[in-house]
C-alpha cells in the first residue's frame, strides 16, 4: 500500500494497516480488471504484468468525482471527461426526425436506450421485452437498434440505427439512460447529469454497473431479471430522479470546476513525454521491490486472523463452560427441591 506523497520510500506498517480495508473492498474490482485484460493480451503473446512493467505512463479515462476510489500509483494519470469539459453549452445538433420526436414529448419522460454501436440486438427477446414495459409504462423512448432489428414500434417508440448520443444527454430532455453501461457511456452520462440504469453485458461493464450504484448515480439491473424487476426499478427511478440528478451533478460541478482539470492533466504529461521521452520521475519503483508478504499484507493479515480465531475461540469457551455451571446449578437446585419434598 503505497502513499502518493511519498512514495520513494517503502510503506510503514501502521500505513500499510490504515489501507488494509480500502485494500479488501478494491480486491474483486481489481482482479476483474486483469482478467478482463488478459486474453486480450495472450493475443499478441503478453501478460498483463508485462505490460505494466514496460508502461511508464498510464492516462485512465476516469475521475475520482465519478469513479469508486481506486488506489492508483503515481503514473496512472486521471483523464476521465477531457473531450466533454466546456461542450454543455455548445449548440445541439439532431436531425429533423429527432427533433420533431422531442418536439412531440414535452410534458412528458423520455428514455433514451441505447447498447453501444457494435452490439446486434436483433433477435435479443429480452430487449424487445424492456423496450415493451417501457411503452407500458407511459413513457417516450428513443432506442438504438440495428439495421437487421425489424420489429415495428408504437408511435411512442423512435428506433434509430445511429444516435447522437452525447448531444441527447446534454440537452435535458432525457430522463433516464438504460445502457450497457461501458466506461464512455458512464462517463457521458455521469458528467451531463443523466440517471442511469445499467444492464451489463460483459467486460468491463458489470464493474461499471457496480460503480453506478455505489455512488448513487443510477441502478444496476441483470437481463435476466427484466422481465421480474424492469417495471419497478424504472418507475422507481424515475420518480426519484431528483436525487440522481443531484449526486451526479456534484460530481460533475468537480470535475469542471476544479483547478488543474483533466484536459490540462492530458497535454501536460503528452507535452511532458515528447520534451523529455518518459517519465520515470513517476514510476513507483518502491512498489516493484516489495515482496509478496507486504504486497498482499500477509504479515498484518496473518496475525490478526490467528488472534481473532483465539478471542472468538476463548469466548466461546468460556460460554460453554458458563452454560455447563449454570445447567448444573439448575439441575442440583431441582435435586434438591425434590429430595425436600
Amino acid at each position: 500500500m503505497m502513499n502518493s506523497r511519498d512514495f520513494h520510500r517503502s510503506p510503514s506498517f501502521t500505513e500499510r494497516l490504515s489501507g488494509l480495508s480500502t485494500a479488501f473492498k478494491m480486491f474483486p474490482f481489481i482482479q476483474t480488471g486483469q482478467r478482463i485484460l488478459q486474453p486480450f493480451l495472450e493475443k499478441f503473446g503478453f501478460s498483463v504484468q508485462e505490460v505494466t512493467d514496460s508502461v511508464k505512463l498510464f492516462l485512465t479515462n476516469g475521475h475520482p468525482a465519478l469513479t469508486f476510489p481506486f488506489l492508483r500509483p503515481p503514473n496512472n494519470i486521471l483523464i476521465g471527461c477531457a473531450n466533454l469539459l466546456g461542450s454543455k453549452s455548445a449548440p445541439l445538433q439532431f436531425s429533423p426526425q429527432i427533433s420533431q420526436f422531442l418536439n412531440e414529448s414535452v410534458g412528458k419522460d423520455v428514455v433514451y436506450v441505447s447498447f453501444g454501436p457494435y452490439v446486434k440486438m436483433s433477435g435479443v427477446s429480452w430487449y424487445s421485452q424492456l423496450v415493451e414495459i417501457l411503452t407500458e409504462l407511459d413513457l417516450r423512448v428513443i432506442v438504438k437498434v440495428d439495421k437487421e432489428f425489424e420489429k415495428e414500434f408504437p408511435k411512442s417508440v423512435l428506433p434509430l440505427n445511429w444516435a447522437p448520443q452525447k448531444d441527447l444527454l446534454r440537452s435535458g430532455k432525457i430522463k433516464l439512460f438504460i445502457s450497457h453501461c461501458g466506461n464512455n457511456g458512464k462517463m457521458e452520462t455521469i458528467y451531463y447529469n443523466v440517471p442511469v440504469l445499467c444492464i451489463p453485458q460483459f467486460a468491463d461493464q458489470p464493474v461499471n454497473a457496480e460503480l453506478v450504484k455505489v455512488k448513487g448515480f443510477g441502478e444496476s439491473l441483470m437481463k435476466e431479471d427484466i422481465s421480474v424487476r424492469a417495471k419497478e426499478v424504472i418507475a422507481a427511478m424515475i420518480a426519484n430522479h431528483g436525487t440522481y440528478h443531484r449526486n451526479m451533478k456534484r460530481a460533475s460541478d468537480i470535475v469542471e470546476n476544479e483547478p488543474g482539470n483533466a484536459r490540462e492533466n492530458l497535454l501536460y504529461y503528452v507535452e511532458q513525454v515528447a520534451e523529455m521521452g518518459n517519465v520515470d520521475y513517476l514510476v513507483n519503483k518502491v512498489a516493484r521491490q516489495q515482496s509478496t508478504v507486504e504486497m498482499y499484507n500477509l504479515d498484518i493479515v496473518v496475525p490478526v486472523v490467528v488472534i481473532v480465531i483465539v478471542v472468538v475461540g476463548f469466548i466461546l469457551y468460556v460460554l460453554l463452560k458458563f452454560c455447563v455451571y449454570f445447567s448444573r446449578k439448575v439441575g442440583m437446585a431441582g435435586f434438591r427441591k425434590l429430595k425436600n419434598e
